[in-house]
């Protein structure tokens, strides 16, 4: 089975938020996420390295028996980057141990004029 690619369009400075749900893909029905972990990693690139700036690492929010995955990226995460495009992917990890890979894709920053003052 191959790993589902999403491409995220974020505006660099503003909050950002997407929800995806984790199916059985033969019934298409919600996998129950109770006791399960999740981690999502941005870098510049897929070499590990980032050539320009740090990686981003966030923890996104699991919705249980619903097999919900939520995304939330503040905006003082992506407020200042040096680069613009990037890839991103969403592992989740199982009470038993065992590592999907849920989502992956681009991660594009739409550059802003304003800088916000977080804090």
């Amino acid at each position: 089975m191959t790993t589902p690619v999403y491409h995220i369009e974020i505006k660099e400075g503003a909050d950002y938020s997407v929800t995806f749900t984790y199916e059985d893909p033969e019934t298409t029905l919600p996998i129950d996420l109770t006791g399960y972990s999740a981690v999502m990693k941005v870098r510049q690139g897929y070499d590990g390295y980032a050539r320009l700036d740090v990686d981003l690492s966030f923890t996104p929010t699991l919705g249980g028996a619903d097999g919900t995955v939520q995304v939330l990226i503040p905006g003082s995460s992506t407020n200042n980057l040096m680069w613009t495009v990037g890839v991103y992917d969403v592992f989740l990890t199982s009470p038993a141990g065992r590592v999907t890979k849920l989502i992956g894709g681009f991660f594009v920053v739409i550059p802003s004029v304003t800088k916000v003052t977080y804090g």
